[in-house]
Formats: C-alpha cells, sequence, structure tokens
C-alpha cells in the first residue's frame, strides 16, 4: 500500500472537516439573523398594527406629523411601489401581513451590522410603514453614545478658540482622528447635512467595502466628523484568547482527523494485503481487523469468499487429479490392446489401419487431457516453472527432430545465432512450442518456419505458417480461452486453451 493513499484520505477527511466547521459557521449566523429577526418582529409587529390603524383613521396629510409624534422618526412612511419584492412578498404585503427583508451588512470596527426592516401596508392605500428595527446608525450611536458624550462634554467646557487644540489632545487618547465643522460648513457632502437634520448620526463606508470608515454627529457646537478609521487585517483584529484558542482547535482537530484516518489507512492496508494474496492464490494468508472498525463488515466478508474460493479450488483440483487419472487409466489399457493386436496381425493392412486411427484418437485424447491439467494448474496457481540454463537453439532444433516424418516442410532459421542461453523450464515451454506446431499444422498449405530472434534481452520465437492465416477481427481474441479458429478440413479434436496456456506460459517465463 503506497503512503499517498494516506495523505489522500487525510486531505480528503481535512477538507470534509474544513466545510463542515465553515458550514457550522454559517449555521451559527443564520441563527443570529434569524435571532435579531425574531426579536424585530416581536417588538415591529404590536407597533407597526396598531400605527396603521390610527393613520387609517385620519386624513394623509396628518401621517407624517403622527409618525413623528407617535415613533420619533424611527418608522417612516414609504410608496410601495418603490420596493423590490419578489411575488410572494407582494402578496403577503397586499394582504395585509408583515414582511421583513435583510439590507445591506455592514462592518463597524469588531462588529458585523445588517439592516432588517419590517413593512405594513397601509390599508388599501398604495403606502407601507417601514421600520429599521436594526438601523446601523442607531445601533452604531448605542455602540458609540458614550465616547460621544465625553468629547462633547469636553468640547462644551472648552473655550471654541481651543477647540483644535483639544481634538489633537483627544485623538491620542482615543486613537482616531477628530474634526469639528460648523453645522452648515461647505466642506461637508450636502447629503450628510440633509441626513443629520434627521439622524442623531450618520456614517460613511469605504469605496471598495462596506467598511463604515467615517463617523459623523451632531450637536450643539456644530458636527463632529470622528475617522478614517483604519481597520487591521482579518487575522490582526482577532484577539490572542481568540487566536490561541482557534490555533488550538485546528491542531487538536487536526492531530484527530491524522489518528482517525492513520487507523482507517492501517486497516485498509490489511484488507489490500490480504485480497492481494487471494490473488495470487495464498488464501491462508490472515490479517485481523477489530469488530469496531468500518471496514469490518468487509473484512469478514473477504475472508469468508476466501473460504470459500479455497473449497471450491481444492474440489476442481481434485476433480481434475479423478477425471485424468479416470480417462488415462482406460487410454492406456486401450493403446496397450491395439499395440498387443497391431504385433500379432502386422501382414493385415486394412486392421492396422484403424488401429492406427485408434491409436491416434487415443493420442489426441491424452493431449486433451494434459492440456486440461495444465490449464488447471495455472488458474489455481499450481503451475511452478522448474528453470534451468538451457542453449535455446540447440533445445529447438532437438524438439523439431520429432517432427521430421511430417509431411509439411519445417524450417529453422536462427538469424546466425549458434548459442542462445536462458533459464526456462523445458517440460513447460516445450508444450506451447508444441502447442504452436500444431496449431501451425492444422492450418498450413505446405510449409511451417521457426525463425528466433534476440530484441535487446526478450528472445523471440515466430511460428508462421502458408495457410490463409486469421481474420482481422479474430486475432485479438484468438489468445483468449475457448476461443477456436475454424477450419472445415480439420477433424482434430482440441477445446480452445492451447494458446491461452501459451500466452500463458510466455508470461510466466
Amino acid at each position: 500500500m503506497k503512503f499517498n493513499i494516506y495523505i489522500k484520505i487525510l486531505t480528503a477527511f481535512f477538507v470534509i472537516f474544513l466545510i463542515l466547521v465553515l458550514a457550522f459557521f454559517k449555521y451559527l449566523k443564520s441563527v443570529e439573523t434569524k435571532i435579531v429577526v425574531n426579536a424585530g418582529k416581536t417588538t415591529s409587529q404590536g407597533l407597526l398594527i396598531s400605527l396603521e390603524k390610527e393613520l387609517i383613521n385620519n386624513p394623509k396629510s396628518n401621517w407624517d406629523a403622527i409618525i413623528k409624534k407617535k415613533t420619533d422618526n424611527v418608522i417612516h412612511l414609504i410608496a410601495i411601489d418603490s420596493l423590490k419584492l419578489t411575488l410572494v412578498q407582494n402578496n403577503q404585503l397586499n394582504n395585509g401581513e408583515i414582511i421583513f427583508l435583510s439590507g445591506t451588512t455592514y462592518q463597524f470596527l469588531n462588529e458585523v451590522i445588517v439592516e432588517h426592516t419590517a413593512y405594513k401596508k397601509i390599508g388599501n392605500t398604495p403606502y407601507a410603514l417601514a421600520y429599521n428595527f436594526s438601523d446601523p446608525g442607531e445601533i452604531i450611536f448605542n455602540y458609540m453614545n458614550p465616547v460621544l458624550k465625553q468629547i462633547v462634554q469636553h468640547l462644551l467646557s472648552k473655550s471654541k478658540n481651543t477647540w483644535s487644540n483639544e481634538l489633537l489632545h483627544l485623538e491620542k487618547i482615543y486613537g482616531f482622528p477628530l474634526h469639528v465643522y460648523k453645522t452648515k460648513s461647505k466642506y461637508l457632502p450636502g447629503n450628510i447635512i440633509n441626513s443629520l437634520s434627521t439622524k442623531r448620526l450618520v456614517f460613511e463606508t469605504n469605496k471598495n467595502s462596506s467598511q463604515i470608515v467615517i463617523l459623523y454627529y451632531s450637536f450643539s457646537g456644530g458636527i463632529l466628523k470622528i475617522g478614517p478609521l483604519s481597520y487591521l487585517p482579518v487575522m490582526a483584529r482577532i484577539s490572542d484568547v481568540m487566536y490561541y484558542f482557534i490555533g488550538t482547535f485546528f491542531f487538536i482537530s487536526l492531530c484527530l482527523i491524522a489518528l482517525f484516518s492513520l487507523l482507517f489507512v492501517r486497516n485498509m492496508k490489511k484488507v489490500y494485503q490480504i485480497t492481494k494474496n487471494f490473488s495470487q492464490g495464498n488464501f491462508d494468508f490472515h490479517r485481523k481487523i477489530g469488530t469496531t472498525s468500518v471496514l469490518y463488515g468487509l473484512y469478514r466478508n473477504i475472508i469468508q469468499m476466501g473460504e470459500q474460493l479455497k473449497e471450491l479450488i481444492e474440489s476442481h483440483k481434485q476433480l481434475c487429479r479423478f477425471v485424468a487419472h479416470e480417462i488415462r487409466t482406460p487410454l492406456s489399457t486401450i493403446q496397450m490392446a491395439t499395440d498387443s493386436i497391431k504385433r500379432k496381425n502386422a501382414e493385415d493392412a486394412l486392421l492396422n489401419k484403424q488401429i492406427n486411427s485408434i491409436q491416434e484418437d487415443i493420442a489426441d485424447m491424452n493431449r486433451l487431457v494434459s492440456t486440461f491439467l495444465i490449464y488447471s494448474k495455472m488458474h489455481s496457481n499450481e503451475l511452478k516453472l522448474k528453470q534451468s540454463e538451457t542453449d535455446i537453439i540447440v533445445w529447438l532444433r532437438k524438439l523439431l527432430e520429432s517432427y521430421s516424418s511430417s509431411t509439411f516442410e519445417i524450417t529453422f532459421h536462427s538469424n546466425e545465432l549458434n548459442s542462445l542461453k536462458a533459464y526456462i523450464d523445458e517440460n513447460i515451454l516445450k508444450h506451447a512450442v508444441t502447442n504452436l506446431i500444431t496449431n501451425a499444422m492444422k492450418f498450413a498449405e505446405h510449409t511451417i518456419s521457426l525463425t528466433i530472434s534476440l530484441d535487446n534481452s526478450h528472445i523471440l520465437l515466430h511460428v508462421d505458417d502458408d495457410g490463409p492465416g486469421l481474420p482481422d477481427d479474430g486475432a485479438d481474441d484468438i489468445f483468449s480461452e475457448y476461443t477456436i479458429a475454424e477450419d472445415s478440413g480439420i477433424g482434430d479434436k482440441h477445446i480452445g486453451l492451447g494458446l491461452a496456456i501459451v500466452k500463458k506460459v510466455v508470461n510466466l517465463h
């Protein structure tokens, strides 16, 4: 099992953990927003309903005065057409329900402020009451009120001629820029002056973000400007306690993830080793896995599967040995009987011809049994090579001597190689080469040629014949099991395993 699998699993665990943490924080944020909205619903519902009833009973010309008197401009009048509502929200508003909308999100120092506004339609009129129950200006005012009072009281206790010096002194104390303008100063934006006529505090945000950088506060001595406020990087704004808490949390979490993933990978490695040994025929290989592991069920199934496969393969081997023994015994008896008859009737040509046919069939049956046994050993991993150093050239020439009486012209080309030594299992490789030559004899017209060559560290043996060859669509499947190249002129017995065994023998070498 490669180490990079552990790294991949560890990375996957960490990514999943990070996603869960982000989802958790997002959930907390949504809960916080929901709490604010629910609190706003509690305070706004009765206020908006009672105010609507009073406005309906009065002419529209008196509405502004009533709203100002009752709510001190906390609630204002708005045309419904100016609102950007969905179809559902529009239907809810027209049905007399109160709808709640979230607005811009602002950042003020370490606080995040989200605008939330409640809307209630006034009877059948095209107007609605708008109640901003989380007005950023009011929230900032309440947050800064103690500081504003101290600054204003300090300035009002001094002569205006000394305010410049006093402001410099206060800047050093509070750590942010301070400036006082006249109420109608030309240096102030017009929208700020207009807003301060109805609000106690107005703010400006950074052009590229939602950070509140400047505050304007109206008092009897003019308009106090606070800012621009500077914002530290995100990590710098986190307190030391929170920083160490987050760092410790992530470190412990990473250690736990590493531990659990290591345990998981260790068990996975055991499962991998078991399946690898099973694939090689070693069904006695075992590695224990704890019953509490998530892989225990898979482990038990694999062990049970291995035991069943072992029993099946063992029964298969016993069957193969039994079949081979039971077939070869009568074949040997028939072979000896035909040899005896042939010796006693050597002059009877017709009888000898029939006996030769029987003996050829016996030889074919023996070859089929041998092929079947080798195939069985090949799939039960019992086919082991007994290799020894052999001169391939000499070995092939000796092998071809057994075909000297063949009606085909069999030639051997060694490409000027006088000697070529390699470690081979002579008996197993003989079966493969003989199979190739036998196949060539089935389809050849007159000639068969064997050519041996050396390609770097590989020995190549080509068996060619002058027969019709194979169709293009069947060439890729010829080494597959139970694939037979049909030829109506061939009556030999074969089951389509020969070339599959040849491929296995070559791969083993």
